[in-house]
């Protein structure tokens, strides 16, 4: 194996719908830091898909996952009420959606 540092291993590969994407791309009425956020969140959240099966290793079917708001904010070098209100425009247009499960109150996943 080659010792390079420009040498990029990925580590995890996320699949998005294309045209959503380009949907929330060409909203005009989300904001820089809207932007910003989904950016983060793609980084964290995956969208709702039927699992073939509930198992050990897929036991939360509806796919929510808890997201610290804090540690977004830190990250993005924003305040956690801009992130609060970035997070609360992308569920408002419908990019994002809120749910319980067995594992997870008060989730997050996306809607594509």
């Amino acid at each position: 194996m080659a010792n390079n540092k420009f040498v990029h291993q990925s580590v995890y590969n996320i699949s998005v719908n294309r045209d959503r994407v380009i949907e929330i791309a060409c909203n005009d009425e989300l904001s820089k830091k809207d932007y910003k956020v989904f950016l983060m969140l793609l980084s964290q959240l995956t969208g709702y898909k039927e699992p073939e099966k509930i198992s050990l290793a897929n036991p939360d079917p509806l796919n929510f996952k808890k997201i610290d708001k804090s540690q977004i904010a830190d990250a993005l070098d924003m305040k956690k009420k801009d992130v609060e209100a970035s997070i609360e425009n992308l569920f408002d247009f419908g990019y994002l959606e809120e749910g319980d499960n067995d594992t997870v109150t008060g989730g997050y996943r996306f809607t594509f």
